[in-house]
Order: structure tokens, then C-alpha cells, then sequence
């Protein structure tokens, strides 16, 4: 459906065939399954830019996120992230005369964290002026990048052209302490981002951890991955022995949207250390 300004979750949209399209959608839903507690509306465009949050192209290569959108009443309760993964999950099975490369956004910097824990990269300031707030865009691809890219990581085996979506883990290389328009500063480090409650002490990932400092061949490697906190659905915990502490998010306490993450280090010979600075500070800059 068409849609209009800004992408942050619990927020609605503009523009009146926008609202009238969700509407309706909306009408459906509630004859086809009761209540509607959230929506995400977006448009097609060819560019990201101001036009594309009024105007839908059916052969646009980027699908542009205007909202998402949460009912009050059910808000910090994993709806939106939840809504979020199943709506990208169906935007990549449809199949579609003009294919979709990307779905794009932008958002505020409070919710930052909330697209990366998605799966969206966040790439720049936006130009696009809405408000008097800063806005960033981010971006997740529709069409995974075989070679090359070097954005995830997989332990699957699968061959090429199978869905790795379960295996694969989102990677980067960041530079700290990098000084603006001078090239080749900072220290680098490598961030890998595994799924929630990872249990790091299993040795197979242990080896896998390993492998991968050694694959990128940094001083340091980061491997980072959110905390089942004891009490928690399921009773599982991830606060593993050994394992350091970061946070990110409000002041704690069960109605935030603070989020504890444990990180383990690898050095480029495959060795575990305590700590390391400037890789905690990358793994932050990721979350």
C-alpha cells in the first residue's frame, strides 16, 4: 500500500490514499482475524528520495518503508521486531514481474537499534526533510549477494543459490577511532553478530569463532550476541561464564527497551582475550 513520512515503529504515516489503502487493509483484516495490532506500509520507488513517500512505482527496484506501526497496548513486547522479520521474510518469496533489490528506511536514532536487530544496515544521514529531528537511512537487501560482499558469514555448507538466511551472520569491519575524510585511519576491528541467547561455550563454536578471527585477520574480532535474561520467556539464559557485558537503550528495568548483549574476543591467531578496547567500542557502533 502507498505511504507516507517516517519509518519509526509506533508512529503512523501521511498522505490520504496512504491512509485510506491501510484502512482498508485494515477493514479486511479484522472481518479475516479479529483485532489489528500493528501494520508496516511502504511504496516502490527507483530512488529514496522526498517524492518516493507519495508516489508508488510497481516497477521500482526499492521498496521504501513509511511505518511501522504498533498498537500502544502491545508495544515492548517483540511485536514490531517480530512484524518486521515476517514482513521482509514474505517481500523475499514473492515473486514478482519487476524484482525487489532492497527494502529501505529511515528512522531516528532511537530506533536505530531496533531496524539493526532486523537486519537493516544503517548508511548515512538522510537528506530527506522531515521534521526538525535528524534522520538516517538504512537498507537491507532482498536479494542475497553471492561472493564478493562479504556482509555475512555462513557454517551451513549450503551450495549456492539455497536459502542461508538461517545460517548465515551478519558481519562487519569497523574502524575505530577513525578521524572523518582521512583515509586508511582508525584501528580496525572485525564485528560478528550471532543469534540471541548464544551459547559461546559449545567448543564447535568455539572452533567456529576461532576460524573466522583467523579469516579476518584483524588484531582483534568481536563476537557479539543479545542476552536471554534469567526470568525471561523459556527460562533460557544467555549469560554465559566468560563472556563480557555491553548495553544498549534506555535506563534498564523491565519496561525499556534496553537490550544486554555478552561479546567474546578472538585476536587474528585464533587466541581468546579478556578484553579489547577498540573492538568493544566497533561492536557498539554496530549495535
Amino acid at each position: 500500500v502507498g505511504g507516507g513520512g517516517g519509518g519509526a515503529p509506533g508512529s503512523g504515516g501521511g498522505g490520504s490514499g496512504a491512509a485510506d489503502a491501510a484502512r482498508n487493509m485494515a477493514t479486511e483484516s479484522l472481518k479475516m482475524s479479529g483485532i489489528v495490532i500493528g501494520f508496516i506500509c511502504a511504496t516502490r520507488c527507483w530512488e529514496f528520495d522526498h517524492q518516493s513517500m507519495s508516489v508508488h512505482d510497481p516497477t521500482g527496484p526499492l521498496l521504501a518503508v513509511h511505518s511501522v506501526v504498533v498498537s500502544e497496548r502491545y508495544q515492548k513486547r517483540g511485536v514490531g521486531g517480530a512484524m518486521m522479520k515476517e514482513y521482509v521474510s514474505a517481500v523475499r518469496k514473492m515473486e514478482l514481474k519487476s524484482p525487489l533489490e532492497k527494502v529501505v528506511l529511515m528512522a531516528k536514532a532511537d530506533k536505530l537499534a531496533f531496524y539493526v536487530r532486523a537486519g537493516f544496515k544503517i548508511t548515512k544521514p538522510s537528506p530527506i526533510a522531515h521534521g526538525k529531528d535528524t534522520w538516517y537511512e538504512g537498507e537491507l537487501e532482498v536479494r542475497r549477494r553471492r561472493g564478493g560482499g562479504g556482509r555475512r558469514l555462513s557454517d551451513s555448507g549450503k551450495k549456492d543459490g539455497e536459502d542461508d538466511d538461517e545460517d548465515s551472520k551478519p558481519c562487519w569491519i569497523v574502524d575505530s577511532f577513525a578521524m572523518p575524510g582521512k583515509a586508511g585511519s582508525g584501528n580496525p576491528a572485525g564485528v560478528v553478530l550471532l543469534p540471541e541467547g548464544t551459547d559461546s561455550c559449545k567448543p564447535e563454536l568455539v572452533e567456529w569463532m576461532r576460524t573466522v578471527a583467523k579469516e579476518f585477520n584483524q588484531t582483534e574480532t568481536a563476537f557479539v550476541w543479545e542476552k536471554v535474561e534469567e526470568g525471561s520467556e523459556g527460562g533460557k539464559s544467555g549469560n554465559v561464564s566468560g563472556a563480557s557485558s555491553i548495553s544498549s537503550g534506555g535506563s534498564g528495568g523491565p519496561e525499556t527497551d534496553e537490550v544486554h548483549y555478552s561479546i567474546k574476543y578472538y585476536t587474528c591467531s585464533g587466541a581468546e582475550v579478556d578484553l579489547c578496547g577498540h573492538a568493544t567500542l566497533a561492536s557498539a557502533s554496530v549495535l
